[in-house]
Protein backbone atom coordinates (compact mmCIF):
# COMPACT_ATOMS: atom_id res chain seq x y z
CA UNK A 1 0.00 0.00 0.00
CA UNK A 2 1.50 3.35 -1.00
CA UNK A 3 1.51 6.30 1.42
CA UNK A 4 -1.39 8.74 1.35
CA UNK A 5 -0.43 12.22 0.02
CA UNK A 6 -0.10 15.05 2.53
CA UNK A 7 0.96 18.65 1.83
CA UNK A 8 3.56 20.33 4.04
CA UNK A 9 4.32 24.07 3.81
CA UNK A 10 7.89 25.26 4.39
CA UNK A 11 8.75 28.91 4.99
CA UNK A 12 11.94 30.30 3.47
CA UNK A 13 13.44 30.05 6.98
CA UNK A 14 13.03 26.25 7.18
CA UNK A 15 16.31 24.66 8.27
CA UNK A 16 16.04 21.90 5.65
CA UNK A 17 16.45 24.38 2.77
CA UNK A 18 20.08 24.71 1.70
CA UNK A 19 21.17 28.18 0.51
CA UNK A 20 24.51 28.68 -1.24
CA UNK A 21 26.81 30.47 -0.87
CA UNK A 22 25.07 31.39 2.45
CA UNK A 23 21.57 31.87 3.84
CA UNK A 24 21.81 35.43 5.22
CA UNK A 25 24.00 38.39 4.31
CA UNK A 26 24.15 41.02 1.57
CA UNK A 27 21.94 40.23 -1.46
CA UNK A 28 24.80 40.95 -3.85
CA UNK A 29 26.99 38.15 -2.42
CA UNK A 30 24.44 35.50 -1.36
CA UNK A 31 20.95 35.15 0.04
CA UNK A 32 19.45 37.74 2.38
CA UNK A 33 16.50 37.09 4.67
CA UNK A 34 13.99 39.88 5.18
CA UNK A 35 10.53 40.06 6.75
CA UNK A 36 7.24 41.62 5.74
CA UNK A 37 7.02 43.54 9.03
CA UNK A 38 10.60 44.87 8.98
CA UNK A 39 11.89 47.79 6.91
CA UNK A 40 15.06 46.89 4.95
CA UNK A 41 16.68 50.24 5.67
CA UNK A 42 16.54 49.59 9.43
CA UNK A 43 18.01 46.06 9.21
CA UNK A 44 20.76 45.28 11.67
CA UNK A 45 22.92 42.15 11.85
CA UNK A 46 21.43 39.55 14.21
CA UNK A 47 18.19 41.48 14.70
CA UNK A 48 14.90 39.58 14.81
CA UNK A 49 12.41 40.16 12.03
CA UNK A 50 8.65 40.23 12.25
CA UNK A 51 6.17 38.93 9.73
CA UNK A 52 6.60 36.53 6.83
CA UNK A 53 10.16 35.71 5.78
CA UNK A 54 11.55 35.88 2.25
CA UNK A 55 15.05 35.07 1.03
CA UNK A 56 16.33 37.33 -1.76
CA UNK A 57 19.45 37.49 -3.87
CA UNK A 58 20.90 39.26 -6.90
CA UNK A 59 23.98 37.02 -7.13
CA UNK A 60 24.29 34.98 -10.34
CA UNK A 61 25.14 31.42 -9.30
CA UNK A 62 23.35 31.54 -5.94
CA UNK A 63 21.30 28.39 -5.34
CA UNK A 64 18.68 26.97 -3.04
CA UNK A 65 18.12 23.23 -2.68
CA UNK A 66 15.33 21.17 -1.16
CA UNK A 67 15.58 17.40 -0.66
CA UNK A 68 12.40 15.50 0.22
CA UNK A 69 10.60 12.17 0.07
CA UNK A 70 7.31 12.52 -1.77
CA UNK A 71 5.52 13.19 -5.06
CA UNK A 72 5.34 16.96 -5.66
CA UNK A 73 6.91 20.35 -4.94
CA UNK A 74 5.84 23.95 -5.52
CA UNK A 75 8.36 26.81 -5.08
CA UNK A 76 6.89 30.25 -4.37
CA UNK A 77 8.39 33.71 -4.76
CA UNK A 78 8.88 36.41 -7.38
CA UNK A 79 11.48 37.07 -10.05
CA UNK A 80 11.81 38.54 -13.54
CA UNK A 81 11.51 36.03 -16.38
CA UNK A 82 14.65 34.09 -17.30
CA UNK A 83 16.53 35.11 -14.13
CA UNK A 84 16.84 31.57 -12.72
CA UNK A 85 16.88 27.90 -13.71
CA UNK A 86 15.19 24.97 -12.04
CA UNK A 87 16.35 21.36 -11.92
CA UNK A 88 14.63 18.32 -10.48
CA UNK A 89 16.78 15.32 -9.64
CA UNK A 90 19.58 16.79 -11.75
CA UNK A 91 17.41 17.26 -14.85
CA UNK A 92 16.72 20.81 -16.13
CA UNK A 93 13.00 21.48 -15.87
CA UNK A 94 10.99 24.44 -17.20
CA UNK A 95 10.38 27.08 -14.56
CA UNK A 96 7.05 28.85 -14.22
CA UNK A 97 6.26 31.15 -17.12
CA UNK A 98 5.12 34.01 -14.89
CA UNK A 99 6.77 34.04 -11.48
CA UNK A 100 5.38 37.55 -10.90
CA UNK A 101 2.18 35.74 -9.89
CA UNK A 102 4.07 33.89 -7.16
CA UNK A 103 4.91 30.43 -8.53
CA UNK A 104 8.60 30.07 -9.39
CA UNK A 105 8.53 26.37 -10.31
CA UNK A 106 6.69 23.14 -9.64
CA UNK A 107 6.97 19.42 -10.24
CA UNK A 108 3.92 17.20 -9.78
CA UNK A 109 2.90 13.57 -10.27
CA UNK A 110 6.41 12.35 -9.43
CA UNK A 111 6.99 8.73 -8.48
CA UNK A 112 6.98 8.43 -4.70
CA UNK A 113 10.61 8.59 -3.58
CA UNK A 114 13.62 10.78 -2.81
CA UNK A 115 13.81 13.98 -4.88
CA UNK A 116 16.03 17.06 -5.06
CA UNK A 117 14.87 20.44 -6.38
CA UNK A 118 17.45 23.16 -7.13
CA UNK A 119 16.78 26.77 -8.11
CA UNK A 120 19.84 28.61 -9.49
CA UNK A 121 20.04 32.35 -10.17
CA UNK A 122 21.46 32.97 -13.65
CA UNK A 123 20.95 36.66 -14.39
CA UNK A 124 22.20 38.94 -11.65
CA UNK A 125 21.70 41.68 -10.67
CA UNK A 126 17.98 40.96 -11.10
CA UNK A 127 16.39 40.07 -7.76
CA UNK A 128 15.10 36.56 -7.13
CA UNK A 129 12.88 36.27 -4.05
CA UNK A 130 11.94 32.91 -2.49
CA UNK A 131 9.04 32.83 -0.01
CA UNK A 132 8.68 29.11 0.61
CA UNK A 133 7.60 25.75 -0.74
CA UNK A 134 4.78 23.26 -0.52
CA UNK A 135 5.83 19.61 -0.59
CA UNK A 136 3.58 16.62 -1.12
CA UNK A 137 4.92 13.91 1.17
CA UNK A 138 3.31 10.68 2.35
CA UNK A 139 1.52 9.42 5.40
CA UNK A 140 2.61 5.80 5.80
CA UNK A 141 0.72 2.66 6.70
CA UNK A 142 1.38 3.21 10.40
CA UNK A 143 -0.25 6.64 10.21
CA UNK A 144 2.97 8.56 10.72
CA UNK A 145 4.08 11.49 8.63
CA UNK A 146 7.42 11.45 6.83
CA UNK A 147 8.47 14.75 8.40
CA UNK A 148 11.19 12.99 10.35
CA UNK A 149 12.89 12.32 7.02
CA UNK A 150 12.63 16.02 6.12
CA UNK A 151 14.30 17.07 9.35
CA UNK A 152 17.31 14.83 8.71
CA UNK A 153 18.13 16.14 5.22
Amino acid sequence: MSPAPFNVTLSSQCATIKYLPFRDGPMSTGWNVSYSGTVDSTWQHQSFGSGTSVHRTTLAGATLQIDWLGTAIYLYGTSPSNSYTYTLDGVPTPAASNSVEGLLASSINLPYGDHTAVLTVVNGPQEVAFQGAVLTVGVGNGGYLNLFYLSLN
